[in-house]
């Protein structure tokens, strides 16, 4: 859930209480999540690390809470369009300023630096470590997450996702935490090359 009042107030704090950067309201990243080949356009969803995959984009704070997910783009797209593509980006350009209150931000991956810019990413590196270290959990806590080569519907998929992360923030709002795996967080690496499938019931993003 998206934070808003007192309660985007207090995010912001802890995050600046923690890193010490002002006015940051959620922390941004992308993940892969592996599928089988789909039978239409297969080649779209064959990501840069040589396999099938749909991508989860997430938005998390310091509470290792998610405040906001898109999931079901194309592996080979790249996390800017990804962001492009999202509910949260249309959010925030139809009305910026009710998603970020006091020029508030998110806070993820850049390229394309100059020197002062990279200065700026390296300090807020560990910022970004957070949605690494939430992805993580979340796969250690949901392993099913490690892949999806046997399943055949991805609409079915894309919801799985979803309610997982809304499973994994009650865990959190419990205190029932869950130590980072490291074998399971690197699953994307070792992803198998699957069969095809039909995705003609794709939706664009699930929120």
């Amino acid at each position: 859930m998206w934070p808003g009042g007192s309660i985007a107030a207090d995010v912001m704090k802890k995050f600046e209480e923690k890193h010490e950067i002002p006015g940051i309201i959620g922390a941004i990243h992308c993940t892969h999540i592996p599928i089988k080949r789909p039978t239409c356009h297969g080649e779209d969803f064959f990501n840069r690390k040589q396999y099938y995959s749909i991508v989860l984009q997430a938005v998390v704070d310091t509470d290792k809470k998610f405040l906001n997910i898109s999931c079901g783009e194309h592996g080979s797209l790249h996390d800017f369009t990804v962001l492009r593509r999202s509910d949260i980006y249309r959010r925030a350009q139809l009305n910026q300023s009710e998603l970020f209150p006091n020029s508030s931000l998110i806070i993820g991956d850049t390229g394309n630096l100059d020197e002062n810019q990279k200065k700026f990413n390296e300090k807020h590196s560990s910022i970004r470590m957070i949605v690494e270290n939430n992805f993580g959990v979340l796969k250690s806590r949901f392993r099913r997450l490690s892949k999806f080569t046997e399943q055949s519907n991805l609409v079915a998929i894309t919801n799985i996702v979803a309610s997982v992360y809304v499973l994994h923030n009650i865990c959190i709002s419990k205190d029932d935490f869950c130590e980072n795996n490291d074998e399971h967080n690197s699953v994307e690496e070792t992803a198998d090359q699957p069969e095809c499938f039909d995705t003609s019931e794709l939706d664009d993003s699930i929120d």
